[in-house]
């Protein structure tokens, strides 16, 4: 242990002790449902939570953004192993450039799509929403301080300003 995960998430060790049931919302990530699946930051911490005892439901999209296919076509929920869920959102959306008007909407749609799927999704003890996007970190911020549950903004790249900063 005395790794800096196990100071946040600590193992529940006590007997009788349950694990925190911990959502992972990111959007453009491989998943280990993907084929030549290597697991970027959420998959990384999404195996360390599991080794730890605790409960995983990574929310992601439903499209590729690396094949640009969608993965079922519909929303979709797989429960992965005993810890590990995945919660697919679709919103019917494709979009070529990852940096577009096309992929803002796809955002904004995926971002309304989250916040309603998860007011029917069973609440967890905390989010971490790792951004880009700022309209699905805000819906995440949004449900913490409903449920009155902690959120953990995993700022990955400066929106809108990347955009910005690629188009030259």
């Amino acid at each position: 242990e005395g790794s800096f995960g196990s100071l946040f998430f600590p193992s529940p060790g006590r007997k009788g002790a349950r694990g925190l049931k911990v959502w992972l919302v990111k959007m453009e990530e491989k998943l280990p449902i993907d084929v030549s699946y290597r697991p970027y930051r959420n998959g990384m911490l999404a195996d360390a939570l599991v080794e730890r005892g605790h409960d995983v439901t990574f929310w992601a999209s439903d499209y590729d953004y690396f094949s640009k296919k969608f993965r079922y076509g519909s929303r979709k929920t797989i429960q992965f192993n005993d810890q590990l869920k995945l919660e697919l959102l679709h919103v019917g959306h494709k979009f070529g450039s990852t940096v577009s008007a096309m992929r803002l909407i796809d955002n904004a749609l995926l971002a309304r799509e989250f916040a309603r799927a998860a007011k029917e999704s069973k609440a967890p003890d905390m989010i971490v929403c790792s951004m880009p996007t700022p309209s699905l970190a805000a819906e995440s911020a949004k449900l913490c301080e409903e449920l009155g549950i902690p959120l953990v903004v995993d700022c990955r790249d400066y929106w809108p300003e990347i955009i910005r900063d690629e188009l030259g």
